[in-house]
């Protein structure tokens, strides 16, 4: 069964029985009552309200200032400190990429090399963080966080950020939906699951 979903108000939620499929015109195209119907939807055929998609990225927002906030402190009364990010860092993190250059690594879009990079750094002391979009963070970057952080049993910090559907108009290549339950299989690996941006 194809689980799917559908907008009641401002929630996304998901249809727990199998739906009829939509009626397919020539071509295959979907018919264009279904789509002006579904105005909304993404091309994955997940949907999110502009409401709810607005409050996603607010409650983003809100973790990422604390966040940097906190990472700053942390630079501040640790030498060791080190912020590793792949490529999400200017967006996220300007503040701290002002104040602290030389505790800031920049990969590129290359999240395994940023879990590389911090593994090497933590084996040699220092206290690496990596700092990135959760679905990249663990789908691209798997292998190494699991052979060359928790193996190695590195101390090594993942932050992910654009969690869940956060990410809503980017589609479901930016959806965290089996992060959690990838990184849950790898040994020595602590999970933390703030609910909010306060915790």
């Amino acid at each position: 069964m194809n689980l799917t979903y559908t907008m009641q108000g401002d929630y996304l939620l998901p249809n727990l029985e199998v739906p009829e499929a939509p009626k397919v015109g020539k071509f295959g195209m979907l018919r264009r009552s279904f789509l002006r119907s579904h105005r909304k939807a993404l091309y994955t055929g997940m949907m999110l309200s502009g409401k709810l998609n607005q409050h996603l990225q607010e409650v983003d927002q809100q973790a990422n200032t604390m966040l940097e906030s906190l990472l700053q402190k942390m630079a501040q009364e640790r030498p060791d400190f080190r912020l590793i990010s792949p490529d999400v860092g200017r967006a996220g993190m300007p503040e701290f990429i002002k104040k602290f250059p030389k505790q800031y690594y920049n990969t590129g879009i290359a999240e395994m090399a940023a879990m590389d990079l911090a593994a090497g750094l933590a084996l040699e002391g220092f206290l690496p963080y990596v700092y990135g979009m959760s679905v990249f963070n663990t789908l691209r970057a798997a292998e190494g966080i699991r052979t060359n952080i928790c193996y190695q049993g590195a101390n090594v910090k993942l932050i992910g950020n654009n969690t869940g559907l956060s990410q809503g108009p980017c589609g479901s290549t930016h959806y965290a939906m089996e992060d959690l339950a990838i990184l849950r299989t790898f040994p020595r690996m602590t999970l933390c699951v703030p609910g909010d941006p306060s915790q």
